[in-house]
């Protein structure tokens, strides 16, 4: 395989650093949680570790690592500094997507990358997905989204190499950005285990006894998979995982440090949340989830209809997935009945989303879920369209991993009471990652990033505004 240029990610990482220049130029005081971040890494930079903002919901990872820097670097933890701090986790999305894709995705695929000058040179793809909108947008501000996201994707990229002590303390690096990253070291946990199951047994390989070894998991692509083969898939797990505890607590125990650490936080602290919990209860957000996955499918929609089957095949499999027979139309109602209650009663409007005039969530929630009180319920087909139309599209994906992040993503989402695209950015690159993709597909979604961004970031320049959420001139954002 011929040696990938690094052109295009040095002018990539150049754009990158001249929008940061713009950002500072333009927002010199810190704006949105800013203020509430910068003063406790100057704090930490200054060495004085004995207050703690009781506002900030999350650990300090953010602020050690500014710290640092600035030790390091000999560098002043100015805001610009500190902002620059997020842009370099930013930047090392490329690096780090070109070695989780060739994990991900489904076979025939990409050798990952070998050496640091590889690493160096992502593919398009990598840095198309590394300018993921929403990640793009919070890696000029001083926020610690990034080096959560950061730490989980490395985390992942560990756990599917094996390297489970490494994956281990990754993960626990994450849970000091943001504490949900305990789940995601969960995740990445998973893939180890799956792959783990895969393989014959020790004794049984080379044997004519590997391949009984190896059907004890049953993992079928969800593309064939019913839902009694669910079932199967799920019993073969828990059968094939008692069978073989041993060789799983033998690989996996370094998983078990940051879990009993986790814990003990929890129990130390009393709570998942440092500070401001009143506006932070973990409350049951079963729409949540929903609005994820026309999110997603939104943002991924040029490599979705890019696909083998083409836009006119999708549709044409989406009608048969959910009125194709009357079987299948009447499981489409049953979904539609049991979202429609869980529009009702599971529904939160977050007084910050509802008064912050500063972020497009405002916005959305205004004019297109909630404009008047029967709206949210015309979006259920809507849900079970975007669900289906991903399910087809991840057709060649195992079962097992699937269900996993799944898992992962609902109790991340789920507790959070407010409608947050950050929030999104880490289920959405794991479930992107795992998709199948051309060219086409990628070119696509590379304009469709690049307008998105060009308009949000322009909006946010150029566009303040008189009357914003709390002090000073408001602006646009995410």
């Amino acid at each position: 395989m011929s040696q990938k240029s690094p052109i295009p990610y040095v002018a990539y990482c150049a754009l990158n650093i001249y929008v940061l220049k713009l950002v500072n130029d333009a927002v010199r005081e810190p704006y949105m949680d800013e203020p509430f971040h910068v003063p406790q890494a100057q704090q930490y930079c200054s060495l004085d570790f004995s207050t703690y903002d009781p506002k900030l919901t999350t650990p300090p990872g953010l602020y050690v690592l500014s710290l640092l820097f600035s030790k390091l670097f000999a560098m002043k933890c100015t805001l610009p500094l500190l902002r620059f701090h997020c842009t370099l986790l930013s930047l090392l999305l490329p690096p780090l997507l070109a070695h989780l894709l060739p994990l991900l995705k489904p076979p025939p695929r990409d050798e990952p990358p070998r050496t640091v000058m590889a690493t160096l040179c992502p593919g398009w793809e990598a840095i198309v997905l590394g300018a993921m909108p929403v990640a793009w947008f919070v890696g000029f501000l001083y926020y610690t989204d990034l080096g959560a996201v950061v730490c989980a994707l490395c985390a992942v990229v560990a756990a599917r190499r094996g390297k489970s002590g490494w994956a281990a303390l990754l993960g626990a690096l994450g849970c000091t950005f943001r504490q949900t990253n305990i789940i995601w070291l969960a995740y990445a946990g998973s893939l180890q285990a799956f792959d783990i199951l895969r393989r014959p047994p020790p004794s049984a390989r080379g044997t004519a006894t590997a391949a009984a070894g190896n059907a004890h998991l049953v993992d079928p692509a969800l593309a064939i998979a019913d839902v009694p083969m669910f079932f199967r898939s799920l019993q073969s797990l828990l059968t094939a995982a008692l069978a073989r505890l041993p060789e799983l607590l033998q690989a996996l125990w370094p998983y078990l440090l940051p879990v009993l650490g986790f814990a003990g936080f929890v129990a130390w602290n009393g709570s998942i949340t440092l500070g401001d919990r009143a506006n932070h209860v973990p409350t049951p957000h079963l729409v949540l989830p929903l609005y994820f996955v026309v999110f997603a499918t939104g943002l991924a929609a040029p490599v979705l209809l890019t696909g083998p089957l083409g836009v006119w095949g999708l549709t044409k499999v989406l009608l048969g997935k959910m009125l194709g027979t009357t079987r299948r139309t009447i499981a489409t109602l049953v979904w539609t009945v049991l979202l429609l209650c869980t529009i009702r009663f599971f529904t939160i409007a977050h007084p910050f989303l509802l008064s912050d005039n500063r972020h497009y969530t405002f916005y959305i929630w205004r004019r297109v879920l909630s404009p008047h009180p029967l709206a949210p319920y015309l979006y259920a087909p809507v849900y079970i369209a975007c669900f289906w139309i991903w399910a087809v599209r991840l057709g060649n994906q195992p079962v097992l991993p699937l269900l996993s992040l799944l898992a992962c993503t609902l109790l991340t989402l789920v507790p959070t009471p407010l409608l947050e695209p950050r929030y999104f950015i880490l289920p959405y690159l794991l479930l992107r990652c795992q998709m199948e993709s051309s060219a086409l597909g990628v070119a696509g979604e590379a304009a469709w990033y690049a307008a998105i961004n060009t308009g949000t970031m322009w909006m946010f320049l150029e566009r303040p505004f008189d009357g914003g959420w709390g002090q000073g001139k408001g602006r646009l954002m995410w």
